[in-house]
């Protein structure tokens, strides 16, 4: 036999060495070089073997560069005939062949070949067509129907060879039909609406030669579900509908009439329904049935036919006959419609009516019939048949009577209750086709027996329906007359409708939606799961908990658990071959486990990937059949592994982060990376093939996960989209999720992905030759974050956040049936065994209707059912989120080192902890009284344990650093002071100057004694070189100070650079990971300012400045030697000259002193005693001003030159004269209180109050006869101090408030503690993890600072110190217990402060300091027990802002001298007790937290305390507060919040920061208000419909603020008639106001001005949102008063159309002027405009006029698509437009900006380089929709 000539695996075409070149790819198989030549080439130097289709190497020079397959060559030899192909031949090329016959056009065949299924789509079995099911696509195993249609005749000649296929013989059939048979066929095709059943499409029967129309097959029709409830809604025996059965036969009726609705949709009218056309879905919704209706419509036919059969023209009782034999047989077809068939049929009628249209309505008639036989049951056809036996068959006659028959019946069965009902289905039995009503008013009138809905949504509907001018009614159409053919074989009971039973095994997406699936939970991980893996019989699973965890296939129970991993474990594959599973760890950990019972516990080898500090950990894993294992890691590479031995055998580079996922497929490695791409490599000789998403518009975004299938290749990204490639062809990209999508897995054609959003989704993955398409299935809520699925032989296994993982069978509940089972109790079985083949994708409608009815019952019975459980796992779920809470502040504690600062989401969900807490004490104590019922209580559990479990989750994101830094910088502007000594200071500059910018020295040292003014000129140069942007990169200054510490400065260091060394321990790594952080900064300048002793840069992490990296080290010190030993070129700071000297103590103590006679004299030898050092002048000059008596000077000078005899050391001297400064202060409480700064940390800034507040504490400050002059006295002393140069002053912003502080020098404070001596132990923010040694505590002991330190055990024996008078323990957060012993020998404590410590009992020896006055224990929140405060009577100020008591203290009301008493923020505290309030009359400070549910106040209590000058809290009721309003009017106090109304759980209106004096009512009426009230907050007072409302409101001369949100009932604000003082309103903000109009509600009163003057004339900020019912906002009028608006923030409008709006008639002609006039400016002085979310938004203001722009800085505008203008004011300078002078950004979107009109051309350009993109908060993953953007508008 002779051997076949190899041929190309392409063109077919023998290898002949000549024309068809055999080349040899990489892979190993050959093609031939014209066929390689012409194959796709997607990606340079890449080509996909035609062969294997892998992706392999493709040279750049083309085909000819691959080698020839030489032996191919020579088996063809001689034996190789000669290709009569001719020269040319290209087989690429060549001509292509026409298999289908062109009896159609190419526009037919496309059209129809969709709609065509293939052969063996369909299925019947048994004899004859006793069974069809589907078996194509996502319906297989489906139950249809198979409705024939036409003949489907064979046109194949038995002669001919050639046989046409199935398609063309479909085809050719389709071609044969008449045009309106295709277009009928082709609307029911495309009539795929929700309430329609399926069609799936054209099936031709070959065997039985018919072309049938194949349609979904339901599991009965609801004349066969109806049946079972006895043929109607009521049982025999009662009388009417009961509420069971007509909330049934509600949710039946609003069915149907919506199955027909959509038909109507569709353009097509039924004609004639019955009970058979309609069937329930597997979810229980009613569907019309399109193959059922075309049967009825058959046999309608029929019967008329036979009806007339043989007769041209019928008369009237003919007529009646013909309708009397419908209503029998159940076909109700209207008498419109009945004539209009005969007519079509060719019959006269005498009856004399008209020809009716065909619309929507034709099919009202039919359906109020179908309504009424559910209704009335047998009885509507039984008895109106009787009827028509009476009245004889006269048609007219006859018609009347069965219609009032009807009517009849209907009122029987209604009654009247429900005569709405009963009239309209009598109204659709009108005669005239016009006067019925619509299908949408029938399917109202029903719906409103479930609901009476607040608003009408069907416009929609009948706008829509309405616009379909033309309808096709199927009972006249040509399909109810075919097949002629097939007429007898069918059967009268419709034959064409069997059903089947499902045989086949179904996969797990079928038992999915089918909910026949169970759920298994498995339970043994501690952490989140990373991954999981299938192998050997057993599950794996990985973990963060560093363990890998072993399960049983066959019962899912634990086996095993591989410990070894020091880190978390992040990746895992098992190896078949080798019966190993590996596991690698994020520290670059690879461990190798034997899978032998029994197992091992050690692994059988391990190795670790060489580190690089910067990047670390493996993130992926993946083998294949190589040899090799294959690793994603992050430090960017892929690194292959031998399984043998575990030798690295190459690494492959190319991605730029971390390679987050890896895959096998086919010879290929796909691996993902946060980079946003996906790598191609061929694991033939790992070499790079291709790149997929490299230049992929819009912002990176990682890659999660990889899934590939052949072909196929799903990715996963962050941001919750898919792509979809096939043959490396980017086919599909679509978001499913909202947020990352961590895991993807697939089997068959089921995509299954999980993510952050806690979604498991199931998607089909539907493709052909051209196009992939991804169809979503379903989805399955899940309780926490999806970190890891697996499909596994039909199931799916899922891994959680919440470490658990579940497996098996996932359960869905049968809610339709749950819900519907009440109202068909006797069908409850059968719906019960037919709810098991509910479809997913119709889960959504039916669930709606379901909640209707039933899930508030259900809700109910639950609630009720469960309210002990629910309150246990409340109460176990609050205990488990304050464990996490306090180890989340344990770790903040430990990582917040000074210049961090916690991150925003920490902060965040520490506070939602805090709230959630207290409203679950307030549910608990609801729960504890009987006037709450279960429900209530249980509903409220229910919902708060969802929240607590949402903050659990949270939590668990928390796996980084809790503090960030700062933004980083080029450096900080320092604030300086007037430099002294102008050319001795120049001097010194300019040498520092010139080192710095010379190449040659690169490290300088400044030294000079103390206060001489290093610091001060070194701040002048670091200020100097951040304007001189070319000379270096960054400035990073750094104080040192005397305590010197490797930590302390590298923290220093480290947090300029925004640089985290939180989680290294020791410093040679911290070292390392600063100096590569400084490494990375070339060209910088680093200060060390106040050095006191040398170190070695290596030793900190500072590299040696060279000129290869550009930069300098400066440092400033006392000591040269510290500059010689930091090899620094040194520059001594010299002393003042005389005359600088001389000149600067004249400044500072005034050149007026000269005026004096005889004065220069003394006042020169004063100078010459201050030695020429700049401090000791200052503060000298500083204690002698105003000092006007030469008898003062001459004692000065004579007490200084006593003070500083002594030995000539030169800090002794600097001291010495600082002293006598502190000497000539004469004022003992001036020096007690300059002793008392001396208390905090060096360089600290002490905020003032605190100070202040201190100072009274400790007695400083005297008992006045206010609260207000003690603060004054303290504000008065410390401006003293700084007048006198012994402190600095100064203020910065926090959270939008200045803070004003005072600092010391650190010289003072050091002068000042030689002073204190061993009376004084000051170690603060020493970084001291223990209590000072006990010799330093001294009997003589009087003050002991050891705040911000590490401090966490004290010590148990108390130390003999009888005059300590102040302890100061504050912020040592790691301290948590104190004996109590300690406090027993402290007899004349006056102060002890333990603020924001960690404390949990107070211990009881604090009972008896009976000379305690302050006792500060603010943000203690783990304190629980505080003892006895009975025998403090001494005690002034008690703070408790934020403790965790829940009780008030024992003894308070013995506090008779107490005038401080917070309780701010104390949320477990559960009330205050009555009666004591009254016996703190000395009070002058009061707050209460007034957000808290229990803890408030009776109004008389609070009026009895006549000394309070600060108030803030809430009071029981209105009375209450009432009462205390009343007693103002004789004076109150100067500050006051006071808070009237209910708080419930969930408010979410936020705790306000309040100044002066200010009311806020929550969900209460409005009485009396204070008439001295400055801040009005009003939320949720319903029955509020205006401001003028309160009528108290006239008399607040003094409001400045205004607050109203969520008043449901409000329609406008103010009225220009109504006198309220609009002049002194500063801010305005509305929020949440759904009824609100109107700003101003116009009054047209002859005596009064449209506008008040000066309405709104202070007015500075504005701010509308989520009032969507407002149109227009300020009136042209009222922009005459808005000079002083600063601010506007307008958002989540629906409707708003204008800002400023048109001026109409009755405006003012002032008004007017704006509007006719030209170009006018508005809003002169606003600084942010923000308009959000405005749909309807089209103009800002009139066409005239236009913004003032010279203060404009900020201009936010998002999602405002109609809004086509910005009108902007610019200025021409010289026919130039320049840009606004203040302006920062405009914040918008880029579309938008492109569609802008502008008035003048150039106004577009000048103002592009100011837009920016919307923010986007990442880290949070939060979209902003248009319900919610309002939420956030203060924080953004």
């Amino acid at each position: 036999m002779e051997m076949e000539s190899p041929e190309c695996p392409v063109c077919l075409q023998n290898y002949d060495g000549d024309t068809v070149i055999p080349r040899v790819l990489a892979c190993g198989h050959t093609a031939c070089e014209a066929c390689l030549l012409n194959l796709p080439q997607r990606y340079s130097h890449t080509i996909r073997c035609p062969e294997c289709n892998q992706l392999v190497n493709y040279p750049s020079q083309g085909p000819t560069a691959l080698p020839k397959n030489i032996d191919l060559l020579r088996l063809t030899g001689n034996s190789h005939k000669p290709d009569k192909t001719p020269p040319n031949y290209d087989p690429c090329h060549s001509q292509s062949h026409h298999f289908l016959p062109q009896f159609w056009s190419h526009e037919f065949f496309s059209l129809w070949k969709q709609r065509v299924l293939p052969n063996d789509a369909v299925l019947i079995e048994g004899d004859g067509e006793e069974a069809e099911m589907i078996r194509v696509g996502l319906y297989e195993n489906q139950r249809v129907s198979v409705l024939r249609l036409v003949s489907l005749h064979d046109d194949d000649d038995d002669s001919s060879v050639f046989r046409y296929s199935y398609v063309v013989k479909v085809m050719n059939c389709l071609s044969g039909m008449r045009e309106e048979e295709r277009e009928e066929l082709g609307l029911i095709l495309r009539a795929q609406k929700k309430f329609v059943c399926k069609v799936f499409g054209l099936w031709g029967d070959l065997e039985g030669g018919f072309l049938s129309l194949v349609c979904e097959r339901q599991n009965g029709s609801l004349l066969e579900k109806f049946g079972d409830l006895g043929d109607r809604f009521c049982g025999e025996d009662e009388e009417g509908l009961s509420k069971d059965g007509i909330s049934g036969f509600a949710m039946i009726g609003t069915g149907i009439c919506e199955a027909v609705i959509a038909l109507h949709f569709e353009g097509l009218v039924i004609g004639c329904l019955d009970l058979s056309c309609f069937s329930f879905d597997d979810f229980g919704r009613v569907c019309v049935d399109l193959s059922a209706v075309l049967v009825a419509g058959r046999k309608l036919r029929k019967h008329v036919v036979e009806a007339v059969s043989g007769k041209l023209r019928i008369d009237d009782n003919e007529m009646g006959v013909i309708f009397s034999g419908l209503l029998k047989n159940e076909a109700f077809l209207s008498p419109q419609l009945l004539l209009e068939l005969l007519q079509k049929e060719g019959i006269a009628v005498e009856c004399g009516s008209s020809r009716c249209s065909v619309d929507c309505s034709s099919d009202v008639w039919s359906l109020a019939c179908v309504l009424m036989r559910l209704i009335i049951g047998k009885t509507f056809t039984e008895e109106t048949l009787e009827i028509c036996a009476e009245k004889g068959s006269d048609y007219s006659t006859l018609y009347m009577g069965w219609v009032e028959k009807v009517r009849s019946l209907l009122e029987s069965n209604l009654g009247s209750e429900y005569a709405s009902l009963s009239q309209i289905l009598c109204k659709c039995l009108n005669f005239d086709q016009g006067s019925c009503p619509l299908a949408t008013d029938v399917w109202r009138c029903i719906r409103e027996l479930l609901i009476k809905p607040k608003f009408d949504i069907t416009g929609g509907f009948e706008r829509e329906i309405k616009k379909n001018n033309t309808y096709h009614c199927l009972i006249f159409g040509k399909l109810c007359q075919l097949p002629t053919e097939s007429a007898e074989i069918q059967e009268e009971d419709g034959a064409d409708f069997d059903q089947v039973d499902k045989r086949v095994d179904k996969s797990f997406v079928e038992g999915l939606s089918e909910g026949v699936i169970k759920c298994k939970d498995l339970q043994g991980h501690l952490d989140c799961i990373t991954e999981l893996a299938v192998g050997g019989g057993f599950l794996f699973s990985s973990s963060f908990d560093k363990t890998v965890q072993v399960w049983s296939l066959q019962d899912f129970s634990h086996i095993h658990t591989f410990r070894g991993h020091e880190h978390r474990v992040t990746a895992l594959v098992y190896v078949d071959e080798e019966q190993l599973c590996i596991s690698g760890d994020n520290s670059g950990g690879i461990f190798v486990w034997a899978i032998r019972v029994p197992f091992g516990q050690d692994p059988v080898k391990k190795w670790y990937e060489e580190k690089d500090w910067r990047y670390s950990g493996i993130h992926a894993l993946t083998i294949s059949g190589n040899g090799y294992l294959y690793t994603g890691s992050g430090d960017k590479s892929i690194k292959a592994w031998s399984l043998k031995d575990g030798a690295l055998y190459c690494t492959m580079n190319g991605h730029k982060s971390v390679v987050s996922t890896l895959a096998v497929c086919d010879g290929v490695l796909y691996s993902g990376s946060w980079d946003g791409t996906i790598r191609l490599w061929s694991l033939n000789d790992h070499s790079a093939l291709a790149v997929l998403g490299e230049n992929m518009p819009g912002n990176v975004t990682s890659v999660l996960s990889l899934t590939v299938d052949g072909d196929i290749l799903i990715a996963s990204f962050e941001n919750g989209c898919i792509k979809v490639w096939r043959n490396d062809v980017l086919m599909k990209s679509m978001k499913l999720h909202q947020g990352a999508i961590f895991t993807t897995g697939m089997e068959g054609k089921w995509l299954f992905t999980g993510g952050w959003d806690k979604i498991l989704k199931v998607q089909e993955l539907l493709d052909d030759e051209f196009q992939i398409d991804i169809t979503p299935t379903g989805s399955i809520p899940c309780g926490s974050v999806i970190t890891a699925l697996l499909c596994w032989q039909g199931k799916l296994i899922v891994g959680y956040a919440d470490r658990s993982i579940k497996t098996g069978d996932l359960l869905l509940l049968h809610l339709f049936v749950v819900s519907l089972s009440p109202l068909l109790p006797s069908s409850k079985k059968r719906l019960s065994s037919q709810a098991r083949d509910l479809p997913m994708e119709m889960l959504g409608s039916i669930l709606e209707l379901g909640k209707m009815i039933m899930a508030p019952i259900r809700e109910y019975y639950n609630y009720h059912r469960g309210f002990d459980e629910n309150l246990k796992n409340l109460k176990r779920k609050r205990k488990e989120l304050e464990c996490g809470r306090l180890d989340i502040e344990s770790r903040m504690g430990a990582e917040l080192f000074p210049g961090k600062r916690p991150k925003q989401a920490v902060q965040l969900w520490l506070q939602n902890v805090e709230t959630i807490d207290g409203e679950i004490g307030a549910i608990e104590q609801e729960a504890s009284t009987s006037k709450y019922s279960c429900v209530h209580i249980g509903k409220l559990a229910c919902k708060k344990i969802q929240e607590v479990e949402e903050l659990i989750d949270q939590r668990g994101g928390f796996v980084d650093s809790l503090v960030v830094d700062p933004p980083v910088s080029r450096g900080a502007v320092l604030p300086t002071t007037a430099l002294v000594g102008e050319s001795t200071t120049k001097k010194t500059m300019e040498n520092i100057w010139e080192l710095l910018l010379g190449e040659d020295i690169r490290k300088i040292g400044v030294y000079g004694m103390g206060g001489i003014g290093k610091t001060t000129i070194m701040k002048q140069i670091n200020n100097f070189l951040l304007k001189e942007t070319d000379k270096f990169n960054y400035i990073i200054w750094v104080t040192v100070s005397k305590a010197f510490n490797v930590i302390n400065l590298q923290n220093e260091i480290a947090c300029k650079l925004n640089l985290d060394l939180s989680k290294f321990e020791d410093e040679t790594t911290r070292a390392g990971e600063l100096k590569l952080e400084l490494e990375n900064r070339d060209r910088y300048v680093l200060i060390l300012d106040d050095m006191w002793e040398a170190f070695r840069l290596e030793d900190v992490g500072i590299p040696e400045p060279t000129s290869a990296n550009g930069c300098k080290l400066v440092l400033t010190t006392r000591d040269v030697e510290v500059c010689n030993k930091m090899s620094c070129e040194n520059i001594k700071m010299e002393l003042l000259s005389k005359e600088e000297s001389w000149n600067l103590f004249l400044d500072t103590v005034g050149r007026d002193i000269l005026n004096t006679p005889n004065f220069e004299a003394i006042v020169k030898e004063v100078v010459k005693e201050c030695n020429d050092l700049p401090l000791a002048i200052i503060t000298i000059a500083g204690s002698l001003k105003n000092v006007v008596h030469a008898s003062e000077w001459r004692n000065a000078l004579e007490e200084l030159r006593t003070s500083i005899k002594g030995p000539n050391n030169i800090d002794s001297a600097i001291f010495e004269r600082l002293r006598f400064s502190y000497k000539r202060l004469k004022d003992e409480k001036l020096q007690h209180c300059l002793l008392c700064c001396a208390l905090y940390p060096e360089d600290y800034k002490i905020d003032r109050y605190e100070l202040i507040q201190h100072l009274i504490d400790e007695g400083v400050i005297q008992r006045m006869k206010s609260r207000q002059v003690e603060i004054d006295k303290g504000h008065t002393m410390l401006n003293k101090l700084i007048n006198a140069c012994l402190l600095e002053g100064g203020s910065y912003n926090s959270f939008s408030n200045n803070v004003y502080f005072v600092k010391m020098h650190d010289l003072i404070r050091d002068m000042a503690l030689q002073i204190a001596g061993p009376k004084f132990i000051v170690e603060a923010r020493k970084g001291l993890q223990d209590f000072p040694d006990e010799e330093k505590w001294g009997k003589d002991l009087v003050k002991v600072s050891l705040m911000d330190n590490y401090i966490s055990k004290v010590p148990y024996i108390s130390q003999r110190c009888p005059k300590l008078s102040t302890l100061l323990l504050q912020n040592n957060f790691f301290l948590r217990s104190i004996p109590d012993s300690f406090f027993v020998h402290f007899h004349e404590l006056n102060v002890l402060d333990l603020s924001e410590t960690s404390i949990v009992s107070l211990p009881n020896s604090v009972s008896d300091l009976e000379n305690l006055t302050a006792l500060r224990l603010k943000w203690c929140k783990n304190l629980k027990h505080v003892p006895s405060l009975a025998k403090l009577t001494a005690l002034r100020r008690l703070d408790l802002t934020g403790s965790g008591i829940e009780e008030i203290p024992h003894g308070l009301e013995m506090l008779v001298n107490l005038r401080f008493l917070c309780l701010d923020d104390a949320r477990y505290l559960k009330k205050f007790p009555p009666g004591i309030l009254p016996k703190m009359s000395q009070l002058q400070y009061l707050k209460f937290d007034w957000f808290s549910k229990t803890l408030k106040v009776n109004g008389e209590e609070v009026v009895s305390l006549k000394k309070l000058e600060h108030f803030e809290g809430q009071f029981y009721g209105v009375n209450d507060f009432n009462t205390y309003v009343r007693s103002l009017e004789e004076g109150g106090p100067s500050h006051y919040a006071l808070f009237v109304g209910e708080v419930r759980t969930g408010d979410l209106f936020g705790k306000w920061m309040v100044e002066g004096k200010t009311v806020i009512l929550n969900d209460c009426n409005i009485s009396l208000l204070p008439k001295d009230i400055q801040t009005l907050r009003i939320n949720k007072c319903h029955n509020l419909r205006s401001s003028c409302n309160a009528p108290s409101l006239k008399y607040a001369r003094e409001l400045k603020s205004i607050y109203i949100w969520e008043c449901e009932e409000i329609n406008d604000i103010l009225s220009y008639s109504y006198i309220f003082p609009l002049q002194s309103l500063e801010v305005v903000e509305l929020q949440h106001l759904n009824n609100l109009q109107v700003l101003f509600k116009e009054e047209r009163v002859a005596s009064i001005p449209a506008v008040q003057p000066g309405t709104f004339s202070h007015l500075k900020i504005f701010t509308l949102s989520e009032c969507p019912n407002i149109k227009k906002l300020f009136t042209p009028a009222l922009l005459l008063n808005l000079g002083n608006l600063e601010e506007i923030s307008v958002a989540c409008c629906e409707q708003l159309e204008e800002i400023v709006a048109a001026a109409s008639d009755g405006v003012e002609e002032k008004a007017k002027e704006i509007e006719e006039g030209v170009d006018i400016s508005i809003f002169p002085r606003l600084r942010k405009l923000l308009l959000w979310f405005l749909p309807e938004l089209k103009t800002i203001c009139s066409s005239n006029n236009v913004i003032a722009g010279d203060y404009l800085e900020e201009i936010s505008i998002k999602k405002c698509l109609k809004l086509k203008k910005l009108p902007l004011s610019m200025r021409l300078i010289k026919g130039q437009l320049s840009t606004l002078p203040s302006l920062r950004y405009i914040e918008t979107e880029e579309e938008w900006w492109e569609l802008l009109e502008w008035d003048h051309h150039d106004m577009k350009n000048v103002l592009k380089p100011f837009c920016r993109p919307s923010v986007i908060l990442k880290n949070i993953q939060m979209e902003i929709s248009s319900e919610s953007c309002c939420r956030f508008l203060p924080e953004i």
